[in-house]
């Protein structure tokens, strides 16, 4: 049938992500790469979405923009200050959201410039620990919310295991460079 061939066609595509995704981060160096590499991922699965990833500092405390992608320049714009003010980071489970003015939507989405929104937030975590999150929003109506949180969540996974790669091969560089 039809719809059938439609559901192959969309796993297909989903699956070349995936391997592609995988190749790219595996040819990242280093993190700046792997930033490079993310913002390319976005720009492929959904070029006219308000996507942006917010990636933990050293101490844990606060989240910073890595990564925007999209039409506007600020992109989404969470202003969850730290990990453990964010609901899908605490949680550590894909959250979506239909409308910024449901009873349970997430405080952040208020009083964004753009009035109401849809926004799928994904936490990304290294080793078990959330260190960031990725984060649509796009002004209401967006038909496509939920659908978008599978290719997020492909990109945080494998984001968080590149880049947990990375930063065990930097630690492991400096021990043997300063242990006798």
């Amino acid at each position: 049938s039809f719809a059938r061939e439609r559901e192959l066609g969309i796993e297909a595509r989903r699956r070349e992500f995936e391997t592609r995704l995988a190749n790219a981060l595996e040819m990242a160096e280093n993190e700046e790469q792997v930033m490079i590499v993310a913002g390319r991922a976005l720009r492929h699965v959904l070029p006219q979405a308000s996507v942006e990833l917010l990636l933990a500092d050293n101490s844990h405390a606060h989240l910073q923009r890595a990564i925007v992608s999209g039409a506007s320049p600020t992109g989404p714009g969470c202003h969850v200050e730290s990990p453990d003010r964010c609901v899908a980071s605490r949680r550590g489970q894909t959250q979506v959201f239909d409308d910024s003015d449901a009873l349970d939507a997430c405080p952040y989405l208020e009083h964004r410039s753009y009035g109401r929104c849809a926004a799928v937030c994904v936490p990304v975590s290294i080793m078990g620990r959330t260190v960031g999150v990725v984060h649509r929003a796009d002004p209401l109506p967006v038909d496509d919310i939920a659908r978008s949180a599978r290719p997020l969540e492909v990109l945080a996974n494998q984001l968080g295991a590149r880049l947990g790669m990375l930063r065990v091969m930097i630690e492991s560089q400096l021990q043997a460079s300063t242990d006798p």
